[in-house]
């Protein structure tokens, strides 16, 4: 026995004897119950420090698990808010895709249909250069043919007017 341990059970074992009012004779018995007190009191006291260590290393645990948590439900929000950005991102450019898309049809349409409003004005401007070549053409031709249906209204020199008639000569 250390002399520590030593010092505090005579310390006990003098407490007992003066609690049971000092009797004569039991020195040994007081020695005892005092080794039984400091060796329950050591024992409770092992306990307590068990049970705070325990409970330290809990509360430690429970903190390390709620910090946990956090940093997943942190992560997890960083991931969702990265999701909904790259979800957006795709539908911008979907959109866009389609605008562009929508535009090129449109622009092709539009050319398509210039391009057929240009062929009609064409064909309407090259059917009237023909009619109005057609219709000078007529008009010069006019009075020549009018001269030649006059021409052929005379008789030649020596032909008789009448037909079936021949001049005599």
């Amino acid at each position: 026995m250390s002399n520590d341990m030593q010092s505090r059970t005579k310390q006990r074992a003098r407490e007992i004897w003066e609690r049971e009012g000092r009797p004569d004779g039991r020195a040994n018995e007081h020695w005892r119950l005092a080794e039984e007190e400091l060796a329950r009191e050591a024992a409770e006291e092992t306990a307590k420090a068990e049970a705070a260590a325990k409970a330290k290393k809990k509360a430690a645990e429970d903190s390390a698990a709620k910090k946990k948590a956090a940093d997943d439900a942190a992560a997890k929000k960083v991931a969702d808010e990265a999701a909904a950005k790259d979800a957006a991102a795709k539908k911008k450019a979907a959109e866009e895709a389609a605008a562009k898309d929508a535009a090129a049809k449109k622009k092709a349409a539009d050319e398509a249909a210039a391009k057929d409003a240009a062929a009609k004005k064409k064909a309407a401007d090259d059917a009237a250069a023909k009619k109005a070549a057609d219709d000078a053409a007529a008009k010069k031709k006019a009075p020549d043919d009018a001269a030649a249906k006059k021409g052929a209204a005379k008789p030649a020199a020596g032909e008789s007017k009448k037909p079936g008639s021949k001049k005599k000569g």
